[in-house]
């Protein structure tokens, strides 16, 4: 290259970064503007369809609609080995928390309150996870048709699981 060459590409480099640092924010910002919106947090719109009574093999659950905050649930496994007591909050950030108390037959409380957060929802479908838990990991609520609602728990793997199929109770 001669020294006219280098001159002219020297120029151009210098345009190119001083455009760059007077006009990088506008990019950026146009940038951002494309972006797609971040996902809307879970809300109990969400779980709606889980209110009221369910009966399947196995296991029979209610839930209260949501109001003041929070939604109430309770389970009877295989008539009446295991009860379960729930709740479903929000807490001070509106993320969502599903809390479970489980007791013998004769209300006797049997081992700790459970949390599961809220971890995704819409569409039909709810899944809880409690990370540090071995099983169930996740619990996952799922309409089912008209009148139908599953629900599954299952390991991390999703290999170990145990699934509920549900009807509305009239």
């Amino acid at each position: 290259m001669n020294r006219v060459s280098n001159c002219v590409l020297l120029a151009t480099a210098v345009a190119v970064v001083a455009i760059s640092v007077e006009f990088g924010a506008g990019l950026h910002v146009c940038a951002q503007d494309t972006a797609s919106p971040a996902p809307a947090r879970p809300s109990f719109d969400d779980l709606k369809f889980m209110a009221g009574g369910w009966r399947g093999r196995g296991l029979e659950e209610h839930w209260s609609d949501a109001e003041g905050g929070h939604m109430i649930g309770m389970s009877r496994i295989e008539g009446g080995k295991m009860l379960e007591f729930m709740t479903i909050e929000a807490d001070s950030a509106g993320a969502l928390t599903m809390r479970i108390q489980h007791f013998k037959f004769k209300l006797e409380r049997k081992g700790e309150v459970v949390a599961f957060n809220l971890i995704r929802s819409g569409n039909g479908e709810a899944v809880f996870e409690m990370p540090e838990n071995d099983f169930p990991r996740r619990i996952t609520y799922m309409a089912s048709g008209k009148d139908g609602m599953k629900v599954r728990l299952e390991d991390a793997t999703g290999r170990k699981k145990l699934e509920f199929e549900l009807s509305r109770l009239p």
